[in-house]
C-alpha cells in the first residue's frame, strides 16, 4: 500500500522572496475596447538553497505569455514549461542548474480570465446613485485560488513580500493589502496605482479590488493607524457602525495580544457579489454587503450583531491567521477557532448589553455540538492531503467546535493565563507559521508551566468527536463516566455500553445548590480516567446538582439517576432563576440531543417535548427559548415532512393544526406579558415596543420580535392579519409596473427553464425610472420597526391553501418580496433584502416552491438568485418541512441522473458546492410505502456513487448519514411524537 504524500512544492530548494506584481485591468472600463482579459507581470524572487534546474510554480486556468530567468544569468534563460494540471503545478526545467545564491528573479507575462464562479480574480456589477451600472473586480484567494490570477507558490508556509501595482481606468479607485505608494496617468483613460510594500504574508491573504467606491474614515492608535470603510455609491452613511466596531475591536485586541497591527492603515470594503460572508486578507478585508453594512436607528438588532461579529472576526484574522499563520491547511482552526471565540470575547466588552455569551451558546456550541455528534464528522485537527479537499473542513468542526475548546481552556487556565499564552504565541512567531503544539507551549508558558497544556489538549484537538458524562448520585457520592457521544455508544443495551474506547480529559464544573442557600458551591477536577466519584458534603440538603456548570465544557451530560433530572426539571418549573441562563439552555439542549442520538433508547423526543411543556413555560429568556425551540421545530419538522411524503394528508393537516394550538398555549401567555398580544395601532407605540438604542438592554425587544414570528407560526389570528395589513398598506402601494414587468421576466425566465429551452444571453440595462421606484419602496419598508420585519415578512408570505392556486392577493406580495429581494436602491439595508429573498424563496405551496427551485438555475442575476445567494436557497426551500417538499426538492435534484444538480453545480464553485447539497438533502425523510422508500435510497445511492469523484469526500459522508438519522428519527420515535402532539391538541 503507497502512502499519498501532500499536495505541496517543498521549500528546501527553492524559496519564494518577493512578487513584483503589475495587474492591468483597463478592460474594467465600460467604453473598453480591450478584450475581456486580465493581464499581468510577474517578477518573481527567490533563493535558490539547492542546486536544481527545475522550478515549480502553482498555476491553473493561467496563460504563460512569456517566462525569462532574468538573474542569474544562464546559457539558455528559457525553461522548458510542462503542466500538471491535476495537481495545479507548473514545472520550469532550465537546461542546467542554478547556482545556490540569492535574489535570483524569474519574469513571467501572462493573462487570464476574470473568473466566473467568485473565486481568485472575478468581476462584478455595482450601481450608481442614478442607477447606471458600472464594472468593478476584486479578488477571494483562500484556500487555493490565488494560483488562478498570478503563478506563485499558493500555500500557507511560502510567506513573502508583494510589490503590487495596478493598471485601471482612471475613473475607478484601486485598493490593495497596503496603502498607496504613488498614482501616475497613463494616457487619457488610465492610471498606474502602486501599492508599498507589504510584509510576509501567505498568498492567500493577498488581495486588491477596483471599483466606483466610495468611503469614510476613522483612526486608531491616537490618530496613527487609519481604519477605512469602503462601499458602492450611496451606501458609506451605513457603514458608522461597522467603522465604529473596528476602530474599537483594534484598539481593543492590540491591548489583549500587546502587538500594535503592523501595518500603516486597515480598509474595510464590501461588494455586491461575495462567495463568502467575508475574508481577512491583511488590510483590505472584504464582505458580503450584508455582513457590513447597517443603521443603528432603522436595522434589527439581529442584524447589528451580526455585522459586529463578523467585523470583529476578520479582525482577529489580522494576528491570529495574517501575523501568525498555520503552517499547512490541517491546522485551519488555529485561525478560525480564535476568529470565533475571540470575536465574542471582544463583542462581549464592547456591547455588554447584547449578552453575546448566551448567543455564543445557542449558535457556536449549537452548531458544534451537532456536527460533531455525527460519524460524519471529523477531529479539529484533520489531514488534508490534496488541496482541493480543504474545501470540506470550513465548516462547524473548524470554526465552532474549534472556538468551544478555546472557551473551554480559557475558562480552566482562567483569562489572564490564556491571554498572556496567546501573547507569547503571538510575539514568538510573527510572520512565521504555526501548529497547535506551539500554541499550546505559549498557554504552558502562560500558566507559568503549572498546567500541561500539550496533554490537556491533545484529547481535543486530534481526537474525533466528544464526550458524554454519564452521572449518578448515591447519596453523597457523584459517580461520572464518560464515553463518546456517539449513536453506536448511544444505541447500544445499556449506557455504559461501549463501541469507542475514547478517553478525553475534562475540566468537569459541578454546581451544588443547597436549599435555603443563594450562592451555588463549585466543584472543579479534571477528569482523565474513564469513571470517578466525587464526594458531594450535606447531602440531604442539596437541591440540585449540575454537572457542566456554566457550560463552558464541551460535552454532554446524561442524568442516569432517579433525583438529578426530577430536581433539575422541579428548579426549572418553580424556580427557575435559581439557575443560570447558560445552565437553563444546556439541560434541554442535552436531553434532545441524547433522545435524538439514542434513538430513544436512553431519553425520548417525547421527554424532551414534556419537558418544554411542562418546565420551560415561565422561561423568560431569549437564548434560552431560542435553543429550545430550535431543538423542538427539528424534531417536529422531521416528523411532519415524514407524514406528509407519506402522502398521509388528511392525517398530517390535523397534525399541524395540534401543534400550532399547542404551541399557542405556550406563546400567548408570553405575548401577553410582553404586552404584544394585540399590536397598538399608533405608530410611535409600536416603534417603543420592537426599537431601542445599540446602547440599551435590548433582550426584551429581541424576545417580543420572537414571540410575535412565533405567534405567527401558529397562525394566531389578531397578529396575522395586523401585520398583513401593516405590509399591504405600506409596501403594496409602492410596487410599480417596473417591479410588475421585472416579476413577469422572472416567470418567463422560469417557464423556459422548466420547458428546457437553451438560454438567451440578456444585457443588463438601466431601466428608466427603476432607482427611483426602489428608492420609493426602501423608503416605506424603512417606516417598519426594524425588528418587526421579519415577523411582518412572515405574516405576509402566509399561504391560504399550499395545493390550490394562489389567490390575486398572495400574488401580490409574492411580487413585492420580489421587487424588494431585486432591489438595486442603495437605501434598503442589506439584511432586508436577504430576508425578502429567503422569503420569496420559500413559499409554503407544493407548485411555487418547485418554480423557485428552478429560478435557481437561471444565470439571469437581475431577475434570479445570484450565486452567492444559492445557499440560501436551499435553506428556505428545505425549511418547507411541514408540507413535504424537503424530501421533494431532494429528490427533485438528483432525480433524472441528477440532471437538475449538474445544471446547478455549474452555477456553484468552492464550499458552496457542500453547502447547497448539505442544504438540500437536509430534510429528506425516507417514509410511506416500502416503493417510495426503496426509490429514494436508490436514487441517494445512484447519485452520489456516480458523483464520488467530484463531490468532497465528507459532504458524500454528511449526505447518507443526514437521510439515515431523519429516517431513524421517524421510525424509532415519530409515532410517539405524533399522538403527543395529537393529543396535546386535544387538550
Amino acid at each position: 500500500m503507497t502512502t499519498q504524500l501532500k499536495e505541496v512544492i517543498q521549500l528546501d530548494e527553492i524559496l519564494p522572496v518577493q512578487y513584483d506584481l503589475k495587474i492591468d485591468v483597463q478592460s474594467l472600463a465600460n467604453d473598453s475596447d480591450e478584450p475581456e482579459l486580465v493581464k499581468g507581470e510577474l517578477d518573481y524572487h527567490f533563493d535558490v538553497l539547492k542546486a536544481t534546474n527545475r522550478l515549480v510554480l502553482n498555476c491553473h486556468e493561467i496563460v504563460l505569455d512569456k517566462v525569462t530567468l532574468v538573474k542569474p544569468l544562464l546559457s539558455n534563460s528559457t525553461p522548458e514549461i510542462s503542466h500538471n494540471e491535476q495537481i495545479m503545478q507548473t514545472t520550469l526545467t532550465f537546461s542546467e542548474p542554478l547556482p545556490i545564491g540569492t535574489d535570483a528573479i524569474l519574469r513571467i507575462e501572462f493573462h487570464h480570465n476574470y473568473a466566473k464562479d467568485l473565486l481568485g480574480h472575478y468581476d462584478s456589477t455595482g450601481h450608481h446613485l442614478d442607477g447606471t451600472p458600472f464594472r468593478l473586480s476584486l479578488t477571494q484567494f483562500e484556500p487555493f485560488y490565488a494560483r488562478n490570477s498570478f503563478p506563485c507558490i499558493d500555500q500557507p508556509d511560502a510567506k513573502a513580500l508583494f510589490n503590487i501595482s495596478i493598471l485601471h481606468p482612471k475613473d475607478k479607485i484601486a485598493l490593495s493589502n497596503m496603502p498607496v505608494q504613488s498614482s501616475t496617468n497613463v494616457g487619457d483613460k488610465s492610471t498606474l496605482t502602486v501599492f508599498q510594500t507589504t510584509p510576509k504574508v501567505s498568498t492567500y491573504l493577498v488581495a486588491w479590488a477596483i471599483g466606483d467606491f466610495e468611503s469614510i474614515s476613522g483612526s486608531c492608535y491616537d490618530g496613527k493607524f487609519a481604519v477605512n470603510v469602503y462601499t458602492m455609491p450611496g451606501q458609506k452613511e451605513n457603514a458608522s457602525f461597522a467603522l465604529k466596531t473596528a476602530v474599537n475591536a483594534i484598539e481593543y485586541l492590540t491591548k489583549y495580544t500587546g502587538i500594535p497591527i503592523p501595518l500603516p492603515k486597515m480598509d474595510l470594503l464590501c461588494v455586491p457579489d461575495f462567495s463568502a460572508g467575508a475574508m481577512e486578507n491583511w488590510g483590505l478585508v472584504t464582505f458580503r454587503e450584508v455582513a457590513l453594512l447597517a443603521d443603528e436607528k432603522k436595522s434589527s438588532i439581529r442584524a447589528m450583531k451580526q455585522i459586529a461579529r463578523t467585523v470583529t472576526h476578520e479582525l482577529v484574522h489580522q494576528w491570529a491567521g495574517n501575523l501568525v499563520t498555520m503552517t499547512w491547511w490541517d491546522e485551519l482552526w488555529l485561525n478560525e477557532g480564535f476568529a470565533t471565540f475571540l470575536a465574542d470575547l471582544v463583542n462581549n466588552d464592547l456591547y455588554p448589553k447584547w449578552k453575546i455569551w448566551n448567543d455564543f451558546q445557542v449558535e457556536s456550541q449549537g452548531a458544534a455540538f451537532d456536527a460533531d455528534s455525527k460519524d460524519s464528522t471529523h477531529p479539529i485537527h484533520v489531514p488534508i492531503l490534496r488541496v482541493q479537499d480543504t474545501e470540506d473542513i470550513f465548516d462547524s468542526i473548524s470554526y465552532e467546535k474549534s472556538s468551544c475548546v478555546l472557551l473551554m481552556l480559557n475558562d480552566f487556565i482562567g483569562p489572564e493565563a490564556f491571554q498572556k499564552g496567546f501573547g507569547l504565541y503571538l510575539k514568538e512567531l510573527a510572520y512565521r507559521n504555526s501548529t497547535a503544539e506551539d500554541l499550546w507551549e505559549g498557554f504552558t508558558k502562560g500558566t507559568e508551566d503549572k498546567i500541561d497544556v500539550v496533554s490537556l489538549m491533545e484529547s481535543w484537538t486530534k481526537q474525533t468527536g466528544h464526550p458524554l458524562v454519564i452521572v449518578r448520585r448515591e447519596g453523597g457520592k457523584l459517580h461520572l463516566s464518560q464515553k463518546r457521544f456517539c449513536r453506536a455508544n448511544l444505541t447500544n443495551s445499556g449506557i455504559e455500553a461501549l463501541s469507542d474506547e475514547t478517553i478525553w480529559r475534562i475540566p468537569l464544573r459541578v454546581g451544588v445548590k443547597y436549599q435555603g442557600k443563594a450562592d451555588v458551591t463549585v466543584l472543579s477536577h479534571l477528569m482523565t480516567e474513564r469513571s470517578i466519584t466525587l464526594d458531594i458534603a450535606d447531602s440531604e440538603k442539596i437541591e440540585w446538582v449540575k454537572v457542566n456548570y456554566g457550560q463552558c465544557g464541551f460535552y454532554r451530560v446524561l442524568y442516569a439517576d432517579d433525583i438529578s433530572l426530577n430536581q433539575l426539571s422541579a428548579a426549572l418549573t418553580h424556580n427557575p432563576d435559581s439557575l443560570p441562563v447558560s445552565d437553563r439552555l444546556g439541560i434541554q439542549s442535552d436531553l434532545f440531543s441524547i433522545a435524538n442520538n439514542s434513538q430513544g433508547k436512553i431519553a425520548t423526543c417525547v421527554e424532551c417535548l414534556s419537558l418544554v411543556d411542562k418546565a420551560y413555560r415561565k422561561e423568560d429568556s431569549l437564548s434560552v427559548l431560542r435553543d429550545a425551540w430550535m431543538n423542538l421545530g427539528s424534531v417536529i419538522g422531521i416528523n411532519f415532512e415524514a407524514v406528509a411524503h407519506a402522502k398521509d394528508n388528511e392525517y398530517a393537516s390535523t397534525l399541524v393544526a395540534s401543534f400550532r394550538k399547542w404551541k399557542l398555549g405556550i406563546f400567548e401567555p408570553l405575548a401577553e406579558t410582553l404586552g404584544i398580544a394585540r399590536l397598538p395601532e399608533d405608530k410611535d407605540a409600536l416603534a417603543a415596543l420592537f426599537s431601542v438604542p445599540v446602547t440599551d438592554d435590548q433582550e426584551q425587544v429581541q424576545l417580543r420580535a420572537f414571540v410575535m414570528n412565533h405567534l405567527i407560526g401558529t397562525r394566531h389570528k389578531p397578529s396575522v392579519e395586523y401585520l398583513q395589513k401593516l405590509f399591504d398598506e405600506t409596501i403594496l402601494p409602492k410596487i410599480t409596473p417596473i417591479h410588475l414587468k421585472e416579476y413577469e421576466e422572472m416567470v418567463k425566465e422560469v417557464d423556459r427553464i422548466e420547458r428546457g429551452d437553451p438560454e438567451v444571453v440578456v444585457s443588463p440595462e438601466q431601466i428608466p425610472g427603476r432607482i427611483e421606484a426602489d428608492n420609493a419602496l426602501s423608503t416605506a419598508l424603512q417606516t417598519i420597526p426594524a425588528n418587526l420585519r421579519i415577523p411582518m415578512f412572515a405574516a405576509a408570505s402566509l399561504i391560504q391553501d399550499k395545493d390550490a392556486p394562489l389567490s390575486e392577493l398572495e400574488v401580490k406580495r409574492r411580487q413585492a418580496f420580489f421587487a424588494i429581494s431585486h432591489c438595486i436602491s442603495p437605501i434598503l439595508l442589506p439584511a432586508d433584502q436577504t430576508m425578502a429573498l429567503s422569503t420569496f424563496l420559500g413559499p409554503c405551496h407544493r407548485v411555487e416552491a418547485k418554480r423557485m427551485f428552478l429560478l435557481c438555475l437561471s444565470n439571469r442575476d437581475t431577475i434570479g438568485v445570484r450565486k452567492m445567494e444559492l445557499y440560501r436557497a436551499a435553506a428556505a426551500l428545505c425549511g418547507l418541512s411541514q408540507i413535504g417538499f424537503g424530501t421533494e426538492i431532494w429528490k427533485l435534484t438528483i432525480e433524472n441522473e441528477g440532471k437538475m444538480w449538474d445544471a446547478l453545480r455549474a452555477r456553484l464553485s468552492g464550499n458552496l458546492i457542500s453547502f447547497m447539497l448539505e442544504y438540500l438533502a437536509c430534510c429528506a425523510v425516507n417514509s410511506g410505502s416500502d416503493e417510495r422508500k426503496a426509490e429514494l435510497t436508490s436514487l441517494t445511492e445512484d447519485f452520489l456513487t456516480k458523483r464520488a469523484a467530484s463531490l468532497p469526500p465528507i459532504t458524500q459522508l454528511k449526505i447518507k448519514e443526514g437521510i439515515h438519522t431523519n429516517t431513524q428519527l421517524w421510525d424509532t420515535q415519530g409515532a410517539a411524537v405524533c399522538d403527543w402532539i395529537m393529543n396535546k391538541g386535544k387538550s
